[in-house]
């Protein structure tokens, strides 16, 4: 018991000191049905499902980046057990981990693939306590920019004989509270403005020239309303009809094309 607490009150500090190092990341809580493996581990069979049992788990989610989570599930069920057990092969556990995920996480992304790896302890109803190690990997299917429905499986090696089992699940997490601010460095990125035309870079088609807002921060030179990069006659000032070309006769074509058709059509 005196293992149990000293390993319930070093996750308790943990967990705090991860909340005050990122207060502005998104937090969130995770629900989930489990399946517990006990037997497939310990001589039994994989396929038999019958022998699975059902566990429940609450738990704390926290984003350390765009990528990288912790998570604190507690979790309790009834499992088949070692043979030791006094009731019949089953027992009533409870575990609190700490676990960590990368995310495969892109921008727009609905299914979102992690891996998870950690560290947890184990009570057992008749009063054992033993070490186990997640790894496994699991989804996230997006529902909204906050909620997600969750499958995950993982194995867990345990540090006690005849303990290593395998745990699936399928929950629920939302995720709450105020997203990251805009570092110092991230705001001058946005606000870099290289030609100096009011325009930041991010939103200016042509970032190294100066230009007007109208034309989203491009050039034109013969002032004609046509940016010069479309401009098929930059420097006379002419149509946007006909690509910034002017039409002297107005003959209803322009100018560069008119001066093609005079050497070929004869002269009469």
């Amino acid at each position: 018991m005196g293992k149990c607490i000293s390993f319930f009150l070093l996750m308790f500090m943990f967990f705090n000191q991860g909340i005050s190092q990122n207060p502005q990341l998104k937090s969130g809580v995770v629900f989930k049905k489990l399946f517990l493996d006990y037997q497939s581990q310990n001589g039994g069979s994989f396929s038999e499902f019958k022998e699975y049992r059902h566990g429940y788990e609450i738990g704390y989610h926290r984003m350390l980046s765009d990528k990288i989570a912790i998570n604190f599930p507690l979790r309790y069920g009834v499992v088949n057990s070692h043979l030791d057990s006094i009731n019949c092969l089953k027992k009533r556990v409870a575990s609190l981990d700490a676990q960590f995920q990368y995310q495969f996480n892109e921008p727009g992304r609905k299914i979102i693939p992690y891996v998870l790896a950690g560290v947890g302890g184990v009570m057992e109803q008749e009063g054992d306590f033993n070490i186990q190690i997640p790894a496994g990997l699991g989804f996230y299917f997006r529902l909204a920019p906050n909620a997600y429905v969750t499958i995950q499986s993982e194995f867990r090696y345990s540090l006690a004989e005849s303990r290593n089992n395998l745990q699936h699940g399928v929950g629920f997490t939302y995720l709450f509270g105020k997203a990251p601010e805009e570092t110092p460095k991230q705001m001058e990125k946005v606000m870099e403005d290289n030609d100096n035309d009011g325009i930041a870079n991010e939103l200016d088609l042509c970032p190294n020239a100066f230009g007007s807002k109208e034309l989203n921060g491009c050039p034109d030179k013969d002032g004609d309303g046509v940016a010069d990069y479309l401009d098929k006659c930059p420097d006379t000032k002419g149509l946007a009809a006909f690509g910034g070309c002017p039409d002297t006769d107005m003959d209803g074509i322009s100018d560069n094309e008119d001066e093609v058709l005079m050497w070929l059509v004869p002269k009469h």
